[in-house]
């Protein structure tokens, strides 16, 4: 009995440090300056409507996200690159037809790839502790087709600031970026993203919250400008084969959209996998 006692003791004890392990581990994964180097993999299918055509659709997208961060010496000073390529697995477009009927066409294909790259410091407080960063984006038109990008190099500044406390992680990344160069007879772009973060631990390496894009297209006309959605998913992470993962299901909805064709409401799958960084740290 009393050795039953003691496994059951070994056992819990190891299932808590485990458990607490994972805890630090999923907010060092949401932390957009985190020391982690991963591969995060984002699945967005949505549902698609509007004013222009009575025909509903669905889009699907997935985006391959590299967060590759770099110690600054002993600075305390990190270099954050981030680097993100759509892959349009389903997205509808509208087509009209001898400028009369305006039907949905799907397509797919890969989207602009845009890098992103930023300097920031994570200062401790008596609460806890919070980052601060800043940096350039530039996006580059390696679309596969037309309609799935800009066909403009774009670049601007980027922005964010993220707190920590034991278990709530709040902030935002922000981002601007103009044309400069590119197809002449595609429109400029003029666009922002701000993008809220919000999670909450819940133990055992689970996590409620969500980071949605928000978007401000300001070259468009009032009711195509904005793309804003709300969310909260569920979060877990765990070790599989001795290494973290990261998995997370969100619904979403579009509180504003692109009146005349835009996404209503939709469904994002996570999947962040730790990958070992090639520098020392």
């Amino acid at each position: 009995m009393k050795l039953v006692k003691v496994i059951s003791l070994i056992i819990f004890f190891t299932l808590s440090i485990n458990a607490n392990d994972m805890d630090a581990l999923s907010k060092e994964l949401v932390n957009p300056i985190g020391m982690k180097w991963k591969l995060n993999n984002f699945v967005e299918v949505d549902k698609v409507s509007g004013d222009a055509t009575s025909e509903n659709s669905t889009s699907s997208i997935w985006n391959m996200q590299p967060v590759m961060p770099i110690m600054m010496g002993s600075s305390g000073y990190t270099l954050m690159n981030r680097p993100s390529l759509p892959i349009y697995i389903n997205k509808p477009v509208l087509k009209n037809i001898n400028n009369q009927n305006i039907h949905v066409n799907d397509i797919s294909g890969i989207g602009d790839l845009t890098l992103q790259s930023s300097i920031g410091k994570m200062p401790k407080t008596s609460w806890g502790s919070y980052m601060w960063g800043g940096g350039l984006g530039i996006t580059l038109p390696t679309a596969s087709k037309d309609e799935l990008g800009t066909g403009k190099y774009s670049a601007g500044p980027t922005g964010m600031l993220v707190g920590f406390t034991q278990n709530y992680t709040f902030g935002f990344v922000a981002a601007h970026e103009w044309s400069f160069a590119g197809d002449s007879d595609r429109k400029n772009v003029n666009q922002s993203v701000f993008q809220p973060l919000y999670y909450m631990q819940l133990g055992g390496g689970w996590q409620i919250g969500d980071n949605p894009q928000w978007k401000l297209n300001w070259g468009q006309p009032t009711g195509e400008k904005y793309n804003i959605p709300i969310g909260l998913g569920l979060f877990k992470t765990m070790k599989i084969s001795g290494s973290p993962w990261r998995f997370g299901l969100t619904p979403r909805y579009y509180i504003k959209s692109n009146e005349r064709f835009g996404s209503k409401w939709g469904m994002n799958f996570t999947i962040t996998k730790v990958i070992q960084s090639p520098f020392k740290m």
